[in-house]
């Protein structure tokens, strides 16, 4: 079993909880949960932000819509240093990122959205365990 799991990622399971709404230029604190399946060590803890823009519209006398996305943003923080867990042990840790000023805030309109996500990543030998990426709303400054 710890083989494959070296293999696959799947020494640790990575969760995360995000804010419900967070804004650039502020601290966004991720608390990141991780429980490991077997023995599991990892070298350091990363935090990766993404945002894109994804456009479909259907131009007049189209057959079909025509889809667009462009990525807006991305950053790959690291926010700890590697840890050893035993096999079913957990470890909780709080990462802090900050967009930069004048980030895009997340929208959702009729033809376009912006979307912002978020990821906690181990770095660790074979495939590096993670949460999986989690949308998050990003807000206008004001």
């Amino acid at each position: 079993m710890g083989f494959l799991n070296f293999i696959t990622g799947g020494g640790a399971k990575v969760q995360i909880t995000l804010p419900t709404v967070a804004f650039p230029s502020l601290p966004i604190a991720v608390k990141i949960h991780v429980t490991a399946a077997d023995a599991f060590a990892c070298t350091n803890v990363f935090i990766d932000v993404s945002a894109s823009e994804h456009v479909q519209i259907r131009p007049h006398g189209a057959p079909a819509d025509v889809t667009e996305t462009t990525s807006t943003f991305s950053t790959s923080v690291a926010v700890a240093p590697g840890f050893a867990l035993a096999k079913g042990e957990t470890k909780e840790l709080v990462g802090i990122v900050t967009l930069p000023p004048g980030s895009q805030p997340s929208y959702h309109g009729k033809h376009a959205r912006h979307v912002w996500t978020i990821q906690a990543r181990l770095e660790a030998k074979g495939n590096d365990p993670d949460s999986g990426w989690k949308e998050i709303r990003i807000g206008a400054n004001m």
